[in-house]
């Protein structure tokens, strides 16, 4: 594994403001509990539903953060995990999926979500969202949930809270290509950022 899964305190809030994702990880860890593999989007929707308000609460003091994966809390089973993602500034990510459920909030800035289907010859588009802070959406398997996001609607720096389930990969991620031959492929993710640089700029409204 990377060398920053050596600094991962699993059960325990890593954030040094305590207030901020307590009752969030409180939250998770009763879904996880009733539901350790949901099988269904209405499911996980529900525990969107349930965190959205706490999620809405968070702002961000800086708009100057060092873009990259922030790892907030691992579940000391690893049935889940919350990251903060900051963007860079006109961010466009590759077409990706996830094996697990998951979510995202936005709590600063505005991201674009295009969601694609891989049919048999091509890959069709079939939503494209924004999401600004206090809006969420949400995926589950087996369903797959290939979809790309980008930055460029932002006028301040966009920043999501995700939260994904159990068999999440921290180091390496789906990808695909539709204009290349395979169009899909496994890629590692980048590195884990320090939560000094995030944390202290989280606050409860």
């Amino acid at each position: 594994k990377f060398f920053f899964m050596e600094r991962i305190c699993y059960g325990e809030n890593m954030n040094n403001n305590n207030n901020v994702f307590n009752e969030v990880i409180e939250t998770c860890n009763n879904f996880v509990q009733a539901n350790p593999n949901p099988d269904k989007v209405e499911i996980v929707g529900e525990l969107m539903v349930d965190i959205n308000p706490y999620l809405s609460k968070i702002k961000v003091t800086s708009d100057n953060i060092p873009f990259g994966r922030y790892l907030i809390h691992m579940d000391k089973n690893e049935l889940f995990n919350i990251q903060a993602h900051v963007f860079s500034k006109n961010y466009t990510g590759s077409i990706h999926r996830h094996e697990t459920w998951g979510m995202l909030t936005g709590i600063q800035g505005l991201i674009s979500v295009r969601d694609w289907v891989q049919g048999e010859n091509s890959w069709d588009l079939i939503r494209y969202s924004l999401i600004s802070p206090g809006t969420a959406s949400c995926f589950c398997p087996p369903t797959p949930d290939w979809h790309a996001t980008d930055t460029s609607k932002s006028n301040s720096q966009a920043i999501s809270i995700h939260i994904y389930g159990k068999d999440w990969n921290m180091e390496k991620g789906i990808y695909a290509n539709p204009d290349e031959t395979p169009d899909t492929y496994i890629a590692s993710r980048g590195p884990l950022q320090d939560n000094s640089q995030l944390l202290p700029y989280l606050t409860l409204s």
